[in-house]
């Protein structure tokens, strides 16, 4: 690049070359939105007898939801309980293949049984803590009407949460409780 200035009377003043590089990149759309940290999320869903007709519905919306929402970096991890706990899927990536994995399973899932939180949630704690590859953020989403056997009283609830904070204490991880 040439740069010449012209002094009053016409003549040239100075001449001083100057070198320039421009690089332009242009992001597609989706780099420009902020990216988060991976998250490892343990549903705990209820389908117990109590959860038929349309609470069974909102449980499967909103599972879907949430799985439509993730990241293919994101893991996504099913447990179910009723009279008892099931681990329905692992955390696996919310990749495409994941997210057709975890809808079948969805919508297989059928209201039956009684009810026992405790079960469900001790399992997903063990699913959460017992993980192979570490996502920094993990949490234990809790789904149910919460109509649960009338001889285990919320006390119980509690407690269990707080022997979970205890084991996680030493953790580098995050855990959260939903």
């Amino acid at each position: 690049l040439k740069m010449i200035s012209k002094s009053e009377n016409g003549s040239n003043k100075n001449v001083q070359i100057f070198s320039l590089s421009i690089r332009i990149k242009i992001l597609d759309s989706e780099v420009l939105i902020k990216q988060r940290l991976p998250v490892d999320i343990v549903i705990c869903a209820d389908i117990s007898g109590s959860m038929a007709g349309r609470k069974m519905t909102l449980l499967r919306e909103s599972i879907m939801f949430i799985v439509k929402n993730l990241e293919p970096y994101d893991r996504l991890g099913i447990v179910t309980f009723q009279s008892r706990s099931v681990i329905r899927s692992h955390l696996i990536p919310m990749n495409n293949e994941g997210k057709k994995t975890i809808e079948k399973i969805v919508y297989n899932l059928n209201a039956m049984g009684g009810t026992n939180i405790k079960k469900g949630m001790e399992l997903a704690y063990k699913m959460v803590k017992k993980k192979k590859s570490k996502n920094n953020i993990a949490s234990i989403l809790l789904l149910s009407d919460g109509n649960d056997y009338p001889n285990i009283p919320v006390k119980e609830y509690t407690v269990l949460a707080k022997n979970f904070d205890k084991q996680m204490k030493n953790s580098k991880e995050s855990y959260i409780v939903h």
